[in-house]
């Protein structure tokens, strides 16, 4: 199935700025203030929410929780420990 390609247009200031439609906002859930990644693909540009840390951490639970390590104490040999020593030490 094919997906709709809606087009929209917009202008870029002489600081180098556009504005991003109304509806591409909504249809990305962006607000006031949320930050966006820009994304370049050959010769096209891709404008994306950024991850949040909530995003983030609700990402690295649930692949923890997919591999069954989620809630698990850090164990010795896990390579942290040695990871923090070699940066502290």
């Amino acid at each position: 199935m094919m997906s709709h390609v809606t087009t929209y247009l917009s202008t870029i200031t002489a600081k180098g700025q556009i504005t991003l439609p109304a509806a591409i906002r909504r249809q990305l859930g962006l607000e006031p203030g949320d930050r966006v990644r820009l994304r370049l693909d050959g010769g096209r540009a891709a404008v994306e929410p950024a991850e949040t840390l909530a995003n983030l951490q609700a990402r690295i639970k649930a692949e923890a929780t997919a591999q069954g390590t989620w809630g698990l104490p850090l164990q010795s040999g896990d390579g942290w420990t040695a990871h923090v020593e070699s940066d502290h030490a």
